[in-house]
C-alpha cells in the first residue's frame, strides 16, 4: 500500500454489529460540545482560536474509537495476507456479564467460525494455509475490553472469552492494567487482569482538520493553581477525596472545584442533555485555567481525566504509585517529567500546600514536557495523516502508537511459538466449527448438586468460569476454563457417568447428564452434545444432540 512502509498494515475482520454491543448507553456519547455551545451562544476560552473541538467521550467508548480509527486508517487492508496486525472488534462498554450476545442465541459457534473463514499461508513451517489467528500463535492479533479489564468484563460478548487460551499470544488491550503489583496497597475489588496492556482512554479533546493549534502546547494565562473534579462517595480513596474535596472549597482563591452536585445532575439528565454539556465545559475550563489537576483514583486507578488535564495543558496530580504505571506505551517513558505524585494519605490542604511550594523552574519544565509529549496520550477523531497540525510527529497520536508497539510485539522472538502452544493446550474446535442443528438447541434439565459424581452420580455442572492462577497467560499459570462447547465435551470424556452435556456462553455453565430424554429451552443459549459411552466404558465422538 503507497505510504505504508513505516506503518503496520491492518486487517479488520468483518462482524456483525451486534458484536460492539452499540445500544450500550456509554456509547450514546461523542457530542461535539464546542459546536453545541456556539450555537447556542457559549464559547470556551481558547478553542475557538485554536479550532480544537470539545467532544463529550465515555471513557469506556476507547474500544469503539479504535475500531472506527481501524476502519479509517490509511493501511487498513481487506488482503488478510497483506496484513501485518488483525483487529478483532469484540467488545462492551457496559458492566455486564455475558449479558449480550453478537449473534442469535443459538449461534454460539458463529464468531469462531467467522474467525475461522480468514485464512493466510501458515507462518509457522507448514506452508499450508490455515487460520490467520493460528498462523502466528495469535503475536499479531488485537483484542480489546470495552472497559478495565477485570475479570468480569473478560465477557465482552457471550460468544468470546478473551481469557480463552485459543486465542494465543493476542494483545488483549484494556484501558487500565494489573501487571507489576500495580494495586499494591489500593483498596479496590475492580482490579485489571494483569494479562492486559493499558492504553489511554479516548479524551474530551480529538483534533481534526479544523485544529489550527496543539491545546496542550499552547501558551497561555492560567489564573488558578489547582483544578477538581470528582464525586467523594464511592471508590477506594473516599477520605482522600473527600479531604481534597473540603480543601478545594474552603479556598477558592488557590482551587476550582466543579461540583459533583452537577455531575449527578448529569447522570440523572443523561449524557448528551444541555447540563452533560455543561459539566464537560464546566471541566474543560477550570483545567484549562489551572496548573495542576487533582487525579485521586476511584473504582479503579484509571482515570479519564488524567488524560483530559494533559490534553488541556494542565499538570495531573496522581496520588497512588499504580496510577504512575498506566499506559506504558503512550505516557512511560515521559510520566515522571509530567505529573506530580503525592502520598495516597495526604491531606487536602497538605496537598494543596505541597503544589504551592513547587518551584516555577520545576512547573515549567512539567510544561515543556507536556507540550513535547502529550500527542502520545491523544486520540485524533480522524486518521492522523488528515490533522496538518499533527504534521512532523512520529508517531502522530495515541492510535499510531498503538499499532506500532503491537507489530514491535507482534515480531517478538518466541512469542508466536509460545501462543500456539497455548492455542495447542485446548481441545481443537470441531462442534464449534459446525452448523448448530435446531434439535441440539437446548439443555437436559437443571442441575443441583454442585460437580456431582462421576462414579455414582446422575447429573453435575462444570462452572465455566473457574479460573486459577494469576491472570497472566503464561504457560506455567493454570486457567481451567470451560471455554467452549468442545472443552465441555472434553471433560465429560473424562466422567465415567457423564453422556450428556450442555453448554452456554452466557450462563458460564457446563452441565453434565447421565440420561437426556429431551432438551428444554428456557433459558435460552445453551447447546447440547451427546457424548454416551459404549457398555463397556469406550469412548464415541461426540455429536450435537438429536
Amino acid at each position: 500500500m503507497p505510504g505504508c512502509a513505516s506503518q503496520p498494515s491492518l486487517y479488520v475482520y468483518d462482524l456483525p454489529r451486534p458484536y460492539q454491543d452499540p445500544r450500550s448507553r456509554e456509547l450514546r456519547s461523542g457530542r461535539n460540545v464546542s459546536e453545541a455551545a456556539a450555537s447556542e451562544g457559549r464559547s470556551l476560552p481558547g478553542f475557538p482560536l485554536l479550532g480544537a473541538q470539545l467532544r463529550s467521550m465515555h471513557m469506556f467508548a476507547t474500544a469503539d474509537h479504535l475500531f472506527a480509527r481501524a476502519k479509517a486508517y490509511s493501511c487498513h487492508t481487506r488482503q488478510p495476507a497483506r496484513a501485518r496486525l488483525f483487529f478483532v472488534p469484540v467488545f462492551s462498554p457496559s458492566f455486564r456479564h455475558n449479558h449480550h450476545c453478537g449473534e442469535r442465541e443459538e449461534g454460539v459457534g458463529s464468531l469462531h467460525r467467522r474467525l475461522s473463514a480468514v485464512r493466510v499461508a501458515a507462518g509457522m513451517g507448514t506452508g499450508t494455509a490455515v487460520t490467520a489467528l493460528e498462523a502466528r500463535g495469535g503475536a499479531d492479533h488485537i483484542f480489546m475490553s470495552g472497559r478495565n479489564g477485570v475479570a468480569i468484563e473478560s465477557v465482552p460478548a457471550c460468544e468470546l472469552d478473551l481469557r480463552d487460551r485459543r486465542l494465543g499470544s493476542s494483545l488483549r488491550l484494556s484501558i487500565e492494567s494489573g501487571r507489576h503489583d500495580a494495586y499494591a496497597g489500593y483498596p479496590t475489588p475492580y482490579a485489571s487482569l494483569p494479562m492486559y496492556h493499558s492504553v489511554p482512554p479516548v479524551a474530551v479533546i480529538q483534533l481534526d482538520g479544523r485544529a489550527t493549534a496543539l491545546p496542550w502546547a499552547t501558551p497561555h494565562e492560567r489564573t488558578t493553581l489547582v483544578a477538581a473534579s470528582f464525586l467523594d462517595n464511592h471508590g477506594g480513596a473516599l477520605r482522600l477525596r473527600k479531604s481534597l474535596t473540603a480543601a478545594c472549597k474552603a479556598a477558592p482563591q488557590l482551587c476550582t472545584f466543579v461540583h459533583p452536585e452537577l455531575r449527578n445532575r448529569t447522570e440523572r439528565g443523561g449524557r448528551n442533555s444541555e447540563l452533560s454539556q455543561l459539566l464537560y465545559e464546566e471541566v474543560a475550563r477550570a483545567y484549562w485555567g489551572a496548573t495542576f489537576c487533582l487525579q485521586p483514583p476511584g473504582d479503579s486507578l484509571n482515570r479519564k481525566a488524567i488524560v483530559d488535564s494533559m490534553l488541556l495543558g494542565c499538570i495531573p496530580v496522581l496520588f497512588h504509585p499504580g496510577q504512575a504505571l498506566l499506559w506504558p506505551w503512550h505516557w512511560g517513558s515521559w510520566q515522571r517529567a509530567s505529573s506530580v505524585l503525592l502520598p495516597f494519605n495526604s491531606s487536602g490542604f497538605g496537598a494543596l500546600a505541597a503544589l504551592k511550594s513547587i518551584p516555577i523552574a520545576k512547573v515549567e519544565t512539567m510544561r515543556r514536557t507536556i507540550a513535547q509529549q502529550a500527542h502520545r496520550v491523544h486520540w485524533a477523531a480522524v486518521d492522523a495523516s488528515l490533522v496538518p497540525v499533527l504534521k512532523g510527529l512520529q508517531p502522530r497520536d495515541a492510535f499510531e502508537i498503538t499499532l506500532d508497539q503491537a507489530a514491535k510485539r507482534a515480531g517478538r522472538s518466541g512469542l508466536a511459538a509460545h501462543g500456539a502452544k497455548l492455542q495447542q493446550q485446548l481441545p481443537r474446535l470441531s462442534l464449534e466449527l459446525a452448523e448448530v442443528p435446531r434439535s441440539a438447541v437446548g439443555h437436559c434439565g437443571s442441575t443441583t448438586t454442585g460437580e456431582g459424581d462421576c462414579e455414582h452420580g446422575d447429573m453435575g455442572a462444570w462452572y465455566t468460569d473457574a479460573t486459577r492462577g494469576n491472570g497472566t497467560l503464561d504457560a506455567d499459570t493454570t486457567l481451567v476454563r470451560l471455554a467452549t462447547l468442545d472443552d465441555c465435551a472434553a471433560r465429560c470424556e473424562s466422567c465415567a457417568r457423564c453422556n450428556f452435556v450442555s453448554h452456554s456462553y452466557r450462563w458460564t455453565d457446563c452441565s453434565w447428564h447421565h440420561r437426556c430424554p429431551r432438551l428444554h429451552r428456557p433459558p435460552g443459549n445453551f447447546i447440547t452434545a451427546n457424548c454416551t459411552k459404549g457398555s463397556a466404558g469406550e469412548l464415541n465422538k461426540c455429536a450435537f444432540w438429536g
